[in-house]
């Protein structure tokens, strides 16, 4: 769908099982097209409906980061020549890029309202018309937050795939 020389970035990659099989499916494509992971590496911290700290294990073992293991795996599945990884806030991180300049950006970073509001008001702008701009964990039971921050910032999202919304930008 994307045409050769797209930019795709993908916002909280924690340690890139989702950004290896972006990778993976460009590279099968034949198509130049750019992979960007962006993440903190730090965690973020408890969250959900269960509180739970999902990353904690991984912060503590990489000493307060997880970026060596998020660095690590991208290596192993065999393309740290093709992603590239900024370790970076999400917001901070949109600013490296000009206005309309990427074709998809996909959002799974924090979970509650105001991080989610904030991602998407930061890369919204970022994206080509005919572009998306999606995100994960689009469930009302389990992260409602992120359905009410998508509901509320982009009412005509769409579900896409499993527990996924996209927005086609215009």
């Amino acid at each position: 769908r994307f045409p050769e020389g797209s930019r795709f970035v993908e916002v909280g990659t924690y340690l890139g099982r989702s950004l290896c099989s972006l990778g993976e499916v460009v590279e099968r494509s034949g198509k130049r097209i750019t992979v960007i992971g962006i993440d903190t590496c730090r965690g973020s911290g408890p969250e959900g409906w269960r509180g739970k700290d999902y990353h904690d294990g991984a912060v503590q073992q990489g000493g307060g980061t997880f970026a060596g293991a998020l660095h690590k795996n991208v290596l192993d599945c065999g393309l740290g020549d093709k992603i590239q990884l900024i370790i970076s806030d999400s917001v901070a991180a949109s600013q490296l890029f000009s206005d309309a300049s990427l074709d998809w950006v996909h959002l799974d970073a924090r979970h509650d309202y105001a991080s989610v509001k904030a991602d998407i008001e930061a890369w919204l702008p970022k994206i080509k018309p005919g572009g998306w701009l999606s995100g994960g964990d689009y469930n009302e039971e389990k992260w409602p937050e992120v359905m009410k921050a998508v509901q509320d910032l982009l009412p005509r999202a769409e579900l896409w795939s499993n527990q996924q919304w996209r927005w086609i930008v215009e």
